[in-house]
């Protein structure tokens, strides 16, 4: 990275930041590698890597979200207003959403990017977002070993909501 920040126009910035890019994968740092995969995309949006970074953005947002700390929520101790989403948390959803386009979403990770809306969405309280992310999942991938989480998450999405009809259905 310090060979990147004196010689930011070197000739081999792209091979050098996508190196460091899989080198942070590889030892779990999901969030650096990211952000030096997002660098790739700057440097040569239709480069030689392009495609495999964007993604390995995904993958590495899937993993740091899935190491995350949200859970089923309680309808009883929680605020249920959509919160407004962290500057991270936007760039996870429009990582997610590159992918899906990129892949046409045809791409079995296809599915984790779903679902990385989806839970993404579910932590702020942006239900009815969620919700098209997660049925997504489940009608587009029903094999994926997502899909259960999916349905699992759904039902939860609208028991927060108090969609009773949904519920029983």
């Amino acid at each position: 990275e310090a060979y990147l920040a004196i010689f930011v126009n070197a000739r081999d910035a792209y091979e050098v930041t996508w190196n460091l890019a899989v080198l942070n994968e590889q030892i779990g740092k999901w969030d650096t590698a990211a952000a030096m995969y997002e660098k790739v995309l700057e440097i040569r949006p239709d480069g030689d890597h392009a495609s495999d970074a964007a993604k390995s953005i995904l993958l590495a947002h899937y993993q740091s979200v899935e190491n995350d700390d949200t859970s089923i929520k309680d309808i009883g101790e929680i605020n249920l207003d959509p919160i407004p989403y962290p500057e991270k948390y936007l760039k996870v959803i429009e990582a997610a959403r590159r992918y899906i386009r990129i892949s046409g979403g045809g791409d079995p990770d296809a599915a984790k990017a779903h679902f990385v809306i989806a839970k993404t969405a579910y932590r702020f309280n942006h239900y009815d977002e969620a919700l098209v992310a997660l049925n997504t999942v489940i009608e587009n991938y029903p094999d994926d070993p997502l899909a259960p989480k999916s349905a699992y998450m759904m039902l939860s999405c609208f028991k927060l909501m108090h969609d009773i009809e949904n519920l029983e259905a």
